[in-house]
């Protein structure tokens, strides 16, 4: 198998955010840990955790500083500690951001394109192990490949008809565009007209303050001075 392109063995998806949310567990955030100090909060083998490890680490949720040792990733960690406290909604957003980095995602996504967006799904599952060099019958990446296109039909990258047994690439979510006003030729000579503004300043004088000074002033800014009434 390329090391480019990675596919799980024959674990689903459940298991793999099994591994997932034993790694929060176990405190794969704070520290590096082995795949035992996982499997002590799963009910998956220390070695099948060992394997999946190279998979889960293209997707951006773990590395590796010295073989042997995981530790999760700031991805990795958003997307476990949603997983165990069950907020659903936010996982499925970390995981699209995880897999959308990854290798054979990126260029499963470019062959859904060549194929117009959309193909049969057993069609999808044999070009992630066309692309990963894994022997099509080999029940290991048989069951990989179906788990690699579960994680990208649940972080909603593509959709899938399960009675024609198409998957659909999705498109991203455009930006709805606010409607442009058509501006008429009433609104244009409104804007075009000149208005005027009443403004009405009231100034309280005191005994050093020069009365001439100030009319001045007011003249200069085109202001109209009222004189007070006399008592």
């Amino acid at each position: 198998m390329k090391e480019k392109y990675i596919l799980p063995e024959f674990l689903s998806k459940e298991k793999i955010d099994e591994i997932m949310k034993a790694a929060y567990l176990a405190n794969a955030h704070e520290k590096s840990v082995k795949s035992r100090d996982i499997a002590k909060y799963c009910d998956i083998s220390p070695d099948s955790i060992g394997r999946n490890m190279k998979f889960l680490i293209s997707v951006g949720f773990f590395v590796s500083s010295k073989k042997g040792f995981y530790k999760l990733t700031k991805l990795g960690l958003d997307y476990s500690s949603n997983l165990a406290h069950g907020f659903t909604d936010e996982a499925i957003k970390m995981l699209k951001q995880g897999l959308e980095t990854c290798p054979i995602v990126i260029d499963l996504k470019k062959y859904l394109m060549s194929k117009g967006g959309k193909v049969r799904r057993d069609e999808l599952e044999s070009k992630a192990k066309v692309l990963a060099n894994v022997h099509p019958d080999d029940t290991r990446f048989i069951t990989g490949a179906k788990t690699l296109v579960d994680m990208m039909i649940s972080s909603k990258i593509l959709a899938e008809d399960k009675e024609r047994g198409i998957v659909k690439l999705l498109e991203p979510a455009k930006e709805k565009r606010k409607p442009e006003i058509t501006k008429t030729r009433e609104m244009e000579q409104i804007e075009k007209k000149p208005f005027n503004i009443n403004l009405t300043v009231v100034v309280n004088i005191v005994d050093e303050t020069s009365l001439e000074v100030l009319k001045k002033t007011m003249k200069l800014l085109g202001l109209k001075s009222v004189e007070p009434e006399e008592e």
